[in-house]
């Protein structure tokens, strides 16, 4: 199944970032690409998608990393080593201009899959709590 996530810079759609069965694409969105920014010097406004076999860098350094991914991962219930899984649910409020939103898997329901489950700090919101704690 390809899964894929909005990309927006300053909650303005930039483009599409999608996992292939043999690496990743990201193509700005042809309205952007008339007048907005480019979303980081390693992907410079072009109508032609960018392919790569691995994870394009500038998103990998969006995933939480080290012992906060130790915390992250389980409680999202995202494999840490699945980065673009981690990408699409941690993203969608994510320090600095740029946030991703999951697109859904149901192209007719115009709902996106992240706001059906929750942002990362709704389900962070219960770390640490015991059941019971108020």
């Amino acid at each position: 199944m390809t899964r894929q996530a909005d990309v927006f810079y300053r909650n303005r759609l930039a483009g599409r970032l999608t996992e292939l069965p043999d690496g990743y694409r990201f193509v700005y969105d042809e309205s952007y690409l008339a007048d907005g920014p480019a979303i980081s010097l390693t992907l410079p406004l072009q109508a032609e998608p960018f392919e790569s076999e691995t994870l394009f860098p500038f998103f990998a350094g969006l995933v939480p990393e080290g012992w906060y991914l130790k915390i992250v991962s389980p409680t999202i219930k995202v494999d840490e080593h699945d980065t673009f899984g981690l990408l699409m649910k941690t993203c969608g409020d994510c320090i600095g201009a740029v946030s991703l939103r999951e697109v859904s898997c149901d192209p007719g329901d115009g709902a996106s899959a992240h706001g059906k489950r929750g942002s990362l700090a709704t389900d962070l919101s219960n770390v640490g709590q015991k059941d019971g704690d108020d």
